[in-house]
């Protein structure tokens, strides 16, 4: 056995890049993948979430869903489903202690849902048809804010639509309440974002 080689694996696991959580064929991701990089994989990263950009992220999964909600001002949260063929779902929730590097997992949750409970969000899902709104441009003039990522991941392949609050439409916000929803312990500041308080 080479003495060297050990040495060598883990040089190239140093210099190995860190996993993408972007899909860098987006139009507006193309010249900024960096930013994109830390500005949605960076929280994802701390939240020890996983990437969906491999090409077996499906795993034994029907349907994989997640909603990353990236406020301005407030700790960004994900919300993922992880949809078994019988029908239930594994749901991890996670919300972030700030929004700067340099942060850790403020709260967490996880649970089984039964096929029924899930049927409403499954409807949100489909009815969002996120796989036709995958090169729409998002609309508006915002800012400072809330962006919304919605991914999927289905036997068709991954989709990864996001949107500022000022360009949800209503069927993408009713896929946002839905999903919301499924929190149990973990908080949201989503009435505010939404100015519904």
């Amino acid at each position: 056995m080479n003495p060297a080689l050990p040495l060598a694996m883990l040089a190239f696991a140093v210099l190995a890049p860190a996993e993408s959580y972007v899909p860098h064929d987006i139009a507006r991701v193309r010249d900024q993948v960096e930013f994109y990089e830390h500005w949605f994989g960076g929280p994802l990263r701390t939240m020890e979430e996983p990437s969906f950009s491999r090409a077996d992220s499906l795993g034994e999964f029907r349907r994989r869903f997640r909603l990353v909600v990236l406020p301005s001002f407030h700790p960004a949260y994900a919300i993922r489903i992880d949809e078994s063929r019988d029908g239930s779902a594994q749901v991890r929730i996670a919300r972030l202690d700030q929004r700067r590097e340099g942060t850790r997992i403020a709260e967490s949750e996880s649970f089984v849902l039964a096929a029924a409970a899930l049927q409403p969000v499954d409807e949100a899902i489909d009815a969002a048809a996120l796989r036709s709104r995958r090169g729409e441009p998002s609309s508006g003039s915002c800012t400072d804010g809330v962006t919304f990522v919605f991914e999927l991941v289905d036997e068709a392949g991954r989709v990864f639509v996001h949107r500022h609050q000022c360009s949800l439409n209503a069927t993408l916000l009713r896929l946002v309440r839905h999903v919301d929803a499924l929190r149990r312990t973990v908080g949201s500041d989503l009435p505010g974002y939404l100015n519904e308080s």
